[in-house]
């Protein structure tokens, strides 16, 4: 089997167990639902927390491809709808990287960026999520810090992006000597990825926090109406459970860690009781994974109509 179709083979058994270990958590997710002895007072409020989240990944999308355009490929909307999430399905198989390996797949079979450039992408996606995550877990203690190391977080925030930017920029061409590195990355591309695409990108990720703080207020709402909520609470929970949930390699996209950890902050930080956090946490989690469903419907709707167009 030549190279091209064992790559093709992995893509696919990446799909298909990604896939399965997705829906698993769909179906966890409905089990620990129907579970939970608390009642949904409204629904409004966990439709507009699904609708809010559906947001939120075509601002996923939208910062992906802003950044791809700063690496010189200008990818179409409807090209980056259709495989921007059915190829990170892998990312459910343990190890985190399964998801990034399927993307550089699709875009090499689909659009002919090379591995090495969609690699450059991912790494740039993982920062600029990463570099906001802890800009808004910043504004959190921003928000109560006294005035000597309020200045100094106030001035944090507001150039951390930028730190980042210029430590990318500065310091992977000290890599680009290393044989692995050069066939994996492109760092040229790394190295001059302008200003401007890369704070496009981080903004577009602030958004993206608002989103699932808001996803939280709004579980919040349906479940208990007297229960505290601030909006910036919220993102920082949500940050740093996710943040967490990054962290742990082993662990697919987090599972079980990051809910753990967002009911534990949203009780110890926010003043939610406990019973009322754990829900929150777990629903949060099914909305989210209900809003890929549907991204992933869409995927294959528009992957399904350029096929009968050719």
């Amino acid at each position: 089997m030549g190279l091209n179709r064992r790559r093709q083979a992995l893509y696919r058994a990446g799909l298909i167990i990604g896939g399965l270990l997705f829906f698993y958590q769909v179906w966890g997710g409905l089990q620990a639902i129907s579970g939970n002895d608390l009642h949904v007072l409204t629904v409004a409020p966990l439709l507009a927390g699904w609708a809010i989240i559906c947001l939120a990944f075509a601002l996923q999308m939208l910062a992906w491809s802003c950044l791809m355009r700063g690496l010189g490929y200008w990818l179409s909307w409807r090209s980056v709808a259709s495989g921007y999430m059915l190829s990170f399905l892998p990312r459910y198989i343990p190890g985190t990287v399964w998801g990034y390996v399927s993307r550089s797949e699709w875009l090499y079979r689909s659009c002919g960026v090379s591995y090495s450039a969609s690699n450059a992408g991912s790494i740039l996606e993982v920062m600029v999520s990463v570099s906001t995550g802890g800009v808004v877990i910043l504004v959190r203690f921003l928000a109560e810090a006294g005035e000597p190391l309020r200045m100094l977080l106030a001035f944090t925030v507001l150039t951390l992006p930028f730190l980042v930017w210029w430590a990318v920029t500065q310091s992977v061409q000290r890599f680009s000597s290393v044989r692995l590195v050069q066939r994996a990355v492109d760092t040229r591309l790394l190295s001059e990825i302008p200003l401007v695409y890369w704070l496009g990108a981080s903004a577009i990720y602030i958004g993206i926090w608002v989103c699932y703080g808001a996803l939280i207020g709004f579980v919040l709402q349906a479940f208990s109406l007297e229960q505290p909520f601030g909006l910036i609470g919220s993102m920082f929970a949500f940050s740093a459970s996710w943040l967490i949930g990054f962290a742990i390699l082993f662990v697919p996209t987090g599972l079980g860690i990051r809910e753990i950890m967002l009911s534990t902050i949203l009780t110890a930080e926010v003043g939610i009781a406990p019973g009322i956090a754990v829900v929150a946490s777990v629903m949060s989690r099914f909305a989210i994974l209900l809003a890929e469903v549907l991204w992933l419907l869409v995927g294959i709707a528009i992957t399904r109509f350029l096929t009968e167009v050719r």
